[in-house]
């Protein structure tokens, strides 16, 4: 069971474990239609951090989200939470990702590094199958309202995002159970597609930590260009391929992220420059 705050200012919920470690403090940003509760298996391979995951607005336990939100205004939002709760590390994944970018451009206290699993990446690439899926979702919820009609047609494929998880029996079952509880209200206006359609290339610029690049090998060909773009333009990031891995890179192989993520952190606290990677999948 975690522990729950809602943060006064941003009025989005922040979960912690219940036993709290005194170790450097992580924040975790989860992908679109998730949950903080999504992390718990990797919280438990990484102890000795304190790890904070906060709900997007629009998500778990968190406000609605807003026609009135803008990426660089929750970018803003997170850094505030993470310069007050002194985070040393971010990770984002997809949609998540885009957000953890905009957080570290945003950045009030410098983080010790950024950690991005499959990240999408502001006004960037796009995949034509998850446009496709996110209209007929919109369909869907003007004929027939929230319901578990939208958590299945969400999980189906193409477009590829949970192909990959569908090979891993606990980790889908886990999906459905937190994806089947999210309200999909955000399909109501255009609160969505205005966060997305923000251009991010430009302001990478202002991302100075080390930062890892996760993606997986099968992941879409959309999320594998936006992975190359962010690693280009952080000189000290560099992109590590995921085999036998999809969209949801993070979460399908958690041992071997969790070893990933623990190197990084440790290169990071040491003040090592990461090397680009520079082979293809």
């Amino acid at each position: 069971m975690m522990t729950t705050t809602i943060d006064e200012r941003g009025r989005m919920a922040l979960h912690e474990p219940p036993e709290r470690s005194s170790g450097p403090a992580v924040l975790w940003i989860h992908g679109y239609s998730l949950d903080s509760t999504v992390w718990d298996d990797l919280w438990a391979l990484l102890p000795g951090f304190r790890h904070i995951g906060v709900d997007l607005a629009g998500h778990g336990r968190s406000r609605r989200l807003c026609e009135t939100d803008t990426l660089p205004g929750l970018g803003r939002t997170i850094a505030q939470i993470a310069a007050e709760r002194d985070v040393d590390h971010l990770v984002g994944m997809s949609f998540g990702g885009m957000i953890a970018l905009q957080a570290a451009i945003e950045a009030i206290r410098p983080f010790q590094s950024l950690a991005l699993g499959s990240t999408a990446l502001g006004g960037g690439p796009t995949d034509r199958d998850a446009t496709t899926r996110n209209l007929q979702l919109i369909q869907l919820y003007r004929e027939r309202g929230p319901g578990p009609w939208l958590c299945e047609r969400w999980m189906q494929w193409p477009p590829d995002i949970f192909r990959g998880a569908s090979e891993h029996p606990v980790l889908w079952n886990k999906l459905v159970h937190i994806i089947g509880r999210h309200s999909f209200a955000e399909l109501s206006d255009t609160s969505m597609g205005r966060l997305t359609s923000h251009v991010q290339s430009p302001h990478l610029k202002n991302i100075h930590c080390p930062t890892l690049v996760v993606i997986g090998e099968n992941d879409m060909a959309a999320f594998k260009r936006a992975a190359q773009l962010v690693q280009r333009a952080l000189p000290q990031s560099r992109r590590e391929y995921l085999p036998a891995t999809g969209h949801l890179s993070l979460l399908e192989h958690p041992a071997v992220v969790a070893r990933l993520l623990a190197a990084h952190w440790q290169a990071a606290a040491q003040g090592s420059v990461a090397v680009p990677t520079t082979r293809a999948p």
